[in-house]
């Protein structure tokens, strides 16, 4: 008796009475937590709507009842895997949990409405991306390529005098193509589709070329082609009157995407990052067969 009565008066058995008490406490409030299941009437309404899209009719009271039920359940599950840390090095959840915290963060780099001058300021610094593009009028003769350096020759002579006159006589010389002879405000992308030019110094040397005079010959897939310009249109000048859609839809997304950057380096200024060095990237043979990679490793 007078030894309980020591023990029970000296201050680390009280140290660690205490102790029990605080954990004992502690573990009875996490297991309450964890094991509280609440589902409540959004969920319901939720759990309602995705069932009459999914069978095209309104659920009765019994098949709502065994949606809450079916989502009590998964819910009990759910809490019982975050208590055995099944959530842990899971590679699903983790791009889950990266995927809805890029939706956060997207939302909040969503910019406010632009002023009239911050747009027009955007559209000076971007003129090119919402000028239209430059049309040409053109004739082209055609040779085909089947007879090789006597087509070529015979496109250059033809070339030749058809820079020295001024008449389009000659033009009945052409071989025939089947897409015609003379186009309309044509885009250099619809010149090289129609005609079949894919070389772009080719293209390059028609945007420089003067009004009237005949350039070539220019290889295409089909054969060689002589081609004069009869007829340039600019596209006019982007207002913002002209292009206010455009021009708003282009700052917004640049505008976000730099703030959204900007967002995610100031997450990353909280954290303390130790990066490994030393890392050998080479895999061996064995890892390559393993992963089905193709090995660039020769063999001696």
């Amino acid at each position: 008796m007078k030894l309980f009565r020591s023990i029970t008066t000296e201050p680390l058995c009280h140290f660690f009475i205490l102790s029990l008490c605080i954990y004992a406490w502690l573990q009875t409030n996490q297991h309450t937590d964890e094991k509280k299941i609440v589902v409540t009437k959004e969920q319901q309404k939720h759990l309602t709507a995705a069932y009459i899209q999914q069978h095209r009719r309104i659920p009765t009271k019994k098949d709502i009842e065994h949606l809450v039920n079916a989502e009590i359940m998964d819910e009990a599950l759910f809490q019982q895997g975050l208590i055995y840390q099944l959530d842990q090095q899971d590679p699903v959840v983790r791009r889950r949990v990266i995927q809805k915290m890029n939706f956060i963060l997207e939302a909040q780099a969503t910019p406010m409405s632009p002023t009239l001058d911050k747009l027009n300021d955007y559209l000076e610094s971007n003129l090119d991306s919402f000028s239209g593009e430059t049309l040409y009028d053109i004739d082209h003769v055609f040779f085909k390529s089947d007879q090789g350096q006597q087509s070529i020759d015979k496109a250059n002579e033809t070339l030749a005098i058809l820079n020295s006159i001024e008449t389009k006589a000659l033009i009945i010389k052409s071989d025939p193509f089947i897409r015609g002879l003379s186009f309309n405000g044509l885009s250099i992308s619809q010149i090289s589709n129609t005609l079949g030019i894919l070389d772009g110094k080719s293209l390059s040397a028609l945007k420089s070329t003067k009004v009237h005079q005949w350039i070539g010959p220019i290889q295409s897939r089909f054969g060689l082609h002589l081609i004069r310009v009869n007829d340039v249109k600019q596209p006019p000048v982007p207002t913002l009157k002209s292009h206010r859609h455009e021009i708003y839809a282009a700052w917004k997304k640049q505008e976000k995407q730099q703030r959204l950057a900007q967002l995610k380096l100031e997450l990353l200024d909280e954290y303390q990052v130790t990066k490994s060095t030393g890392y050998d990237q080479t895999l061996t043979q064995q890892q390559v067969h393993a992963s089905g990679a193709v090995s660039h490793v020769a063999t001696r």
